[in-house]
C-alpha cells in the first residue's frame, strides 16, 4: 500500500514539473539578446504614372488677369412725358426692334388743340392792337412835327407802342409752346434699338417726367472691368480681350476702348472693353468672365500649379532625383489660372534645372527619400 501511495504522488506531481519546465524555455528564449517582438516594415516604393509626373520647363511665361464684368450698352436712354395728360395709344411692347424715329406711344391732343387756338387767338388779337397803336404812333409823329402835340404825348404814344410789341411777343412764345406740346404728343425712338422695358399702357394719365419707355441699341456693347494697378502697365487701347457667358459654349472677344484716369478706392482701375455684337446673342446686364493677356515674361522657369505645395509658410514642389523624392523649396513668381502653369525661381541658383521631373499630384504619405518607380519616358 505505501508504495502504490508514493507512486501516486509522483505521476500526479509530473505535469506540474513539465508545465514549468516549458515556462521557463519560453522566459528563456524571450529574453535572448539581439530578439525583438517585430520587424520594422519595409517602405514601399511609390508607383507612379505619367499623368503623376511633369517637367520643369524654361522659356516665355504667358501671363493674364481674369476679371469679371457686366456688359452694358453704349447707347441707352429712358423715355420720359415732356407733357401731362391721356396716352391714347402704345404701339410697342417690351422687346421688340424699332426704327430711329420710330411712333412708340401717342398722347390725347384735345385739350392741347384747344390751348394751341387759344394762343392763336391771342397772338392775333396783340398783333391787331400792335398795328393799331403803330398807326397812332406815326399819326402822333406828325402831329409832333406840326407842333400840334407835345414831346411828352408823344413819347407815351411811343412807350404804348413798345408795351404792345412785347405783349405780341410773349403771345407768339406761348403758342410755339403749345404747338411744341402738339409735338411732345408723340413719342418716337430716338435710336434703332430694342424697347427694353415699357412702363404706360393705353388710357393711362400721366404727369411730366413719368417713365414710359427703355431703349437699348445691342449692336454695340461694353465690358466694364475692374483691373488692379499691377497689371494696368500691360494694358493699352485696341488690346484683345476674351471673354465668356453663362449659357453659352462660345468664347467672345472685344477690344480696349478706354482706361479711366485714376483709380478707385480698390486700387483698381476701370477699363471698358468695346464689343462688336450686331446680329449677336448678347443681352444688356449679362456678366462675363473675361481674360486679359498680359505681356509675357521671357526666360523664365515654370511648373504646373498643381504641382506647388505650401507648408508653414514654405512653397516647395516634390521632384525625383536617382529614383527618390526630393523637397525643393521655390518661390511663386506668378500665377496664371489660363494656363494652369505658375512661374518660379528655385530657393538657391541652379537648385531646379529646366527639366527637372516634379510630381504633378502627390499621393497621401509622401515625403523625402521615398522611393519612387518611373514610368517609360521618365527613366
Amino acid at each position: 500500500m505505501a508504495f502504490s501511495f508514493r507512486s501516486r504522488k509522483i505521476w500526479l506531481a509530473l505535469p506540474l514539473v513539465v508545465l514549468l519546465a516549458g515556462s521557463g524555455f519560453w522566459l528563456l528564449k524571450g529574453s535572448q539578446p539581439g530578439q525583438t517582438a517585430s520587424a520594422p516594415a519595409a517602405i514601399r516604393t511609390l508607383e507612379l504614372s505619367a499623368a503623376d509626373l511633369a517637367r520643369v520647363s524654361q522659356g516665355p511665361f504667358a501671363r493674364s488677369v481674369e476679371l469679371a464684368g457686366e456688359l452694358q450698352p453704349v447707347r441707352q436712354t429712358i423715355l420720359t412725358a415732356q407733357i401731362e395728360g391721356e396716352v391714347q395709344q402704345v404701339n410697342v411692347r417690351a422687346g421688340e426692334a424699332v426704327k430711329a424715329g420710330q411712333e412708340l406711344a401717342r398722347f390725347s391732343t384735345r385739350d392741347l388743340a384747344q390751348k394751341v387756338a387759344v394762343q392763336e387767338a391771342i397772338v392775333a388779337k396783340s398783333r391787331e392792337q400792335l398795328q393799331q397803336q403803330q398807326k397812332v404812333e406815326t399819326r402822333n409823329r406828325q402831329l409832333l412835327e406840326q407842333r400840334f402835340i407835345s414831346q411828352n404825348a408823344f413819347d407815351a404814344t411811343r412807350s404804348q407802342s413798345t408795351v404792345f410789341q412785347a405783349d405780341l411777343q410773349a403771345s407768339l412764345a406761348e403758342l410755339a409752346l403749345a404747338r411744341q406740346s402738339m409735338n411732345y404728343a408723340v413719342v418716337s425712338a430716338p435710336f434703332a434699338g430694342v424697347v427694353a422695358e415699357r412702363k404706360v399702357e393705353p388710357g393711362q394719365h400721366v404727369g411730366m417726367n413719368a417713365h414710359l419707355f427703355s431703349v437699348v441699341d445691342l449692336d454695340e456693347l461694353e465690358l466694364s472691368l475692374q483691373v488692379p494697378v499691377r497689371a494696368l502697365a500691360s494694358i493699352a487701347a485696341g488690346q484683345t480681350v476674351h471673354f465668356r457667358v453663362e449659357g453659352f459654349p462660345q468664347e467672345f472677344s472685344g477690344t480696349v476702348a478706354r482706361v479711366a484716369p485714376q483709380a478707385d478706392a480698390s486700387r483698381s482701375v476701370p477699363v471698358f472693353v468695346k464689343v462688336d455684337n450686331r446680329n449677336g446673342p448678347l443681352k444688356s446686364g449679362m456678366y462675363a468672365q473675361a481674360r486679359l493677356d498680359l505681356a509675357a515674361r521671357s526666360d523664365v522657369l515654370s511648373v504646373p500649379q498643381a504641382a506647388i505645395r505650401e507648408e508653414q509658410g514654405a512653397t516647395y514642389v516634390f521632384t525625383v532625383q536617382d529614383g527618390r523624392i526630393v523637397r525643393r523649396k521655390v518661390a511663386v513668381l506668378e500665377s496664371n489660372p489660363s494656363t494652369g502653369m505658375a512661374a518660379v525661381e528655385g530657393a538657391a541658383q541652379g537648385s531646379l534645372p529646366a527639366g527637372t521631373i516634379v510630381l504633378r499630384i502627390a499621393p497621401p504619405g509622401t515625403g523625402d527619400g521615398q522611393p519612387v518607380r518611373l514610368p517609360k519616358g521618365y527613366q
